[in-house]
């Protein structure tokens, strides 16, 4: 299955993930907002809040707030943040689980001190989420231009990467042991590069001439195992095409003038002895800040000359938190679960993460969302369909039904032109693919599907056939509720 990743999901202070599922759009259909008068109505799971807080540690210091002044007199304050009231789906695990639970069956208007421990909030401190770093590394050309693009390394020169410092010590050539290959020129292509297809006739007549190169090609089934074998010589983060030699570390970056030049890059390749440019670079980040890396994102707790340690716990682990809450306004959520019985065998390409949940219906159908966006190919590829398929069911009065383009915030279901995303929606969408790519499927808040099944086969038939087998499945469900 084709995804794209669009997005990588960042943590705020109180809220550990949105999730969940309410049929919300421009005519609040699904849903019935509850006045300020209203004061009858309690909060239940389901229903969306929007709830004033100040957070304070047992010390009595203020680590958060909804209100700006206090947000000022508490030293907090942040220019950039809008405070507000925090909006979130009750029983949906937005929340830390203190939370969430205090607010169940508080009225509008209705204040409440509430003390949650650790084990109700973000949990204990583990030792074994702190990973120590060396804070000296040693990177190769390539690597030190992924890390700072567009740079030649100058030894005691500092660098920023991504907000931390790098620090250049000492650049010098070195020597090492060869491996079979590694005097084959890397040539990193894709077929919609016009630059790319210049270059493609000259490495084929090298080719002819004994020249060995490694292709890592788009179209090849093996790209993206060939992006990750060479990652060390190519800069992915460039353009293409890219000519790179593990033997003596050089890339070239664009399109050679001439095949000559090529050649003499082959050349050179061929012709190496293993030497080749090693950056003797430190890390200088400062204690406290947060950063993002291939596990996820992490604070800095410590740094020594040559350790830096990560650490992966929520920044709050380990703390008692008290809260002055507040709910100052609240919507009440149409939406409900229903029995489902899945199909013997199930569905081909759609799955379930838990077999024994219901499905999630407004006004009594099923709910079906697609996540994708504007730019995404595979998304254009199935766009018609996926949207032809569904409008047909809310047509009928059917299902309910929304498609969100992500990157401009539009429902392409709808005739009118949205600027926003429902949280609640989007909830759907982190719950369901926390990785953030898309296209991405969600039926029912119960099936889902991670890319397309049959792009592969440019089969857009047996993409309606499912989606339609999926909807059915689903209204004979919320039919026999």
């Amino acid at each position: 299955m084709k995804e794209y990743a669009v997005f990588g999901l960042v943590g705020v202070i109180l809220v550990l993930m949105s999730a969940g599922c309410i049929e919300e759009g421009g005519e609040n259909q699904g849903n019935v907002t509850v006045n300020a008068t209203e004061n009858i109505t309690v909060a239940a799971s389901g229903d969306i809040v929007k709830v004033d807080y100040v957070g304070r540690f047992l010390n009595g210091t203020v680590f958060d707030t909804s209100y700006e002044n206090t947000a000022k007199e508490s030293g907090i304050y942040n220019p950039d943040r809008n405070y507000e009231p925090l909006e979130f789906k009750v029983g949906e695990g937005e929340m830390i689980k203190g939370f969430d639970e205090e607010v169940v069956g508080m009225k509008i208007g209705e204040k409440k001190n509430i003390t949650i421990p650790p084990e109700k909030a973000y949990g204990e401190w583990d030792p074994n989420k702190a990973v120590d770093i060396p804070r000296v590394i040693n990177l190769t050309i390539p690597e030190f231009k992924q890390l700072v693009p567009g740079q030649q390394p100058v030894a005691g020169k500092k660098y920023m990467m991504g907000g931390i410092e790098l620090e250049v010590l000492d650049v010098k050539n070195i020597t090492r042991a060869l491996k079979e290959g590694d005097r084959n020129v890397v040539f990193y292509h894709v077929d919609t590069c016009p630059w790319c297809r210049k270059m493609e006739p000259w490495v084929a007549e090298l080719k002819n001439e004994s020249y060995e190169f490694h292709d890592v090609y788009n179209k090849n089934p093996d790209y993206e195992a060939k992006r990750q074998e060479f990652s060390d010589v190519l800069d992915i983060g460039q353009g293409v095409p890219q000519f790179g030699c593990r033997a003596n570390g050089e890339l070239h970056v664009g399109a050679f003038a001439s095949k000559e030049e090529l050649k003499k890059f082959a050349d050179d390749c061929r012709n190496a002895s293993g030497v080749s440019i090693t950056v003797t670079a430190r890390h200088n980040p400062i204690i406290g800040m947060m950063v993002n890396t291939g596990m996820g994102q992490a604070r800095i707790s410590d740094i020594t000359d040559t350790i830096i340690t990560l650490d992966y716990n929520p920044p709050l682990a380990g703390k008692t938190l008290i809260f002055e809450i507040a709910i100052v306004n609240m919507t009440k959520s149409k939406v409900k679960y229903v029995p489902d019985t899945a199909p013997e065998g199930g569905f081909t390409t759609f799955k379930s993460n838990d077999p024994n949940a219901g499905i999630c219906v407004g006004d009594g159908k099923p709910i079906i969302f697609e996540f994708s966006t504007t730019w995404c190919p595979h998304c254009k590829w199935i766009k018609s369909t996926f949207d032809e398929t569904v409008k047909d069911y809310v047509d009928s009065g059917k299902i309910v039904a929304h498609h969100w383009e992500l990157d401009i915030n539009d429902d392409t279901l709808t005739a009118e032109v949205e600027t926003s995303v429902p949280g609640s929606d989007l909830g759907v969408y982190q719950k369901f693919n926390p990785g953030g790519s898309i296209p991405t499927y969600v039926f029912g808040c119960k099936y889902y599907r991670i890319g397309n099944g049959y792009e592969s086969q440019n089969d857009l038939a047996s993409e309606e056939k499912e989606f339609m087998e999926v909807i059915e499945h689903l209204i004979k469900s919320a039919e026999s509720a």
